[in-house]
């Protein structure tokens, strides 16, 4: 071969090679019009022509080799399938993208770098997003893990707030102590990445779960870190918020001075932070304190009548039989009724409501929440509250003792979410059972 020879055997080469990449440019040019007839279609909601469209630009994408935009396209069809309502195609979607993504090659599309991995990582979110509205926790769990270890390949923020929302959800399943590890890790990462509000956002988490496996010290010790992580920031809500539960593990603890004092510094960064709601429920938690900053629960106890104080262990006992972090209404209902005097009976009956009846519904309505190693429980504010309007009840009467039949009033009075539905179809009303009440007791 001469020389031209040569030469002319280069420019077929080239020619052939720019016609090559001007028909990949047509051709994605093509496969991101059927994308845009398919997102009209999609917003018009005519489910069938918007996933026709998809999958011709997922099969132009592949037919000229663009792996990524095919991936993305993948994305479309998957998000399409899940607005007609066929969950199933669309999980089995998001999966086919992810197996795909393996093989990208890093391209740029609009300005941004487009990966194998930030693609997955696109994939999972919208996985996770649908177990969410399935209420499926285990999903949610798999999803975050898979998520966790494809972060890793992006940045270490990514890898940390992977880490820190599967903590949020593993103590949503009642895996306290593998919750407590995914949290030791995203604390590592926003150390590492000097992030200090975020490490106060993972403190306070961490505290939680801390707490809900009865390590009680390491809790107070994290609270009181994220305390100091959100002075440093500046943000008086986020201070607000982990001086709260720094109050009320205290009141746990029987640290009625201390809780006392952290829930008074946590209304008024509430108010700093103009977060009045937050604060009025700060005020709230002050009001059940004397002014010695003595739970006012603790010394209401000593009036219970001894049928009441044996209720209130048994409503403990169911309440952390389920796991419960907080001694709520339902549970006082159930151990009212397991300790009733004569004249919560005698009510009832005047009622024409079986006690045993309304027991059995009360402890359907206590959903159980996981397993938990708390040996005791702190009241939470409904509970709270219907024990002083049991001896609001009390004193009206001028009675010393708070009975069974009182905290059973209060119940009534202004009933929670969870009893309103139970007492109104037996007709239980504060009035209808106010009015033959006189004096009474245990």
């Amino acid at each position: 071969m001469t020389i031209t020879d040569r030469g002319l055997d280069s420019t077929i080469i080239q020619r052939q090679s720019r016609r090559e990449v001007l028909v990949g440019v047509l051709g994605r040019g093509k496969a991101a019009w059927h994308a845009g007839k398919g997102n009209n279609a999609l917003a018009r909601e005519q489910f069938d022509r918007a996933l026709e469209h998809y999958r011709l630009a997922i099969a132009l994408a592949q037919a000229h080799g663009s792996v990524a935009e095919a991936c993305i396209y993948r994305a479309l069809l998957a998000g399409a399938l899940h607005e007609s309502g066929d969950d199933d195609s669309a999980v089995a979607g998001y999966e086919l993208m992810i197996t795909a993504c393996e093989s990208v090659t890093p391209i740029m599309l609009s300005g941004q770098a487009v990966t194998g991995p930030s693609l997955k990582n696109e994939a999972l979110e919208e996985l996770i997003d649908l177990a969410e509205e399935r209420g499926d926790k285990p999903a949610v769990v798999s999803g975050l893990r898979r998520l966790r270890a494809n972060a890793v390949l992006l940045d270490r923020s990514e890898a940390a707030r992977a880490a820190s929302r599967l903590g949020d959800a593993l103590r949503d399943q009642g895996d306290y102590e593998a919750a407590n590890r995914s949290y030791q890790t995203a604390a590592e990462e926003y150390q590492n990445l000097s992030d200090v509000q975020m490490q106060g956002v993972v403190a306070r988490c961490w505290g939680r779960s801390l707490e809900l496996i009865g390590d009680l010290f390491s809790a107070l010790d994290t609270y009181q870190a994220a305390t100091e992580y959100f002075e440093r920031t500046g943000d008086k809500a986020e201070q607000g918020l982990a001086h709260v539960l720094l109050g009320e593990l205290r009141l746990r603890m029987d640290d009625h001075d201390g809780a006392y004092s952290d829930i008074n510094v946590a209304k008024q960064y509430f108010e700093a932070a103009g977060d009045l709601e937050s604060a009025a429920r700060a005020a709230s938690l002050v009001s059940m304190f004397t002014t010695d900053g003595t739970s006012m629960i603790v010394r209401l106890i000593d009036r219970c009548s001894s049928a009441l104080r044996t209720a209130i262990s048994d409503a403990k006992r169911e309440a952390v039989t389920l796991g419960a972090t907080e001694l709520r209404p339902e549970h006082l209902l159930v151990g009212v009724l397991d300790n009733a005097g004569d004249p919560l009976l005698a009510a009832l009956e005047r009622a024409a409501v079986d006690p045993v009846t309304l027991r059995a519904e009360a402890a359907a309505a206590m959903v159980p929440e996981g397993t938990t190693r708390l040996e005791s429980l702190p009241f939470g504010t409904a509970a709270r509250h219907a024990v002083h309007a049991a001896r609001e009840e009390a004193d009206e009467q001028s009675v010393i003792h708070i009975t069974t039949l009182h905290v059973f009033l209060a119940l009534t009075k202004q009933p929670s979410p969870a009893l309103e539905p139970i007492l109104s179809a037996h007709g239980l009303t504060y009035e209808s059972l106010k009015r033959p009440c006189a004096r009474h007791g245990d």
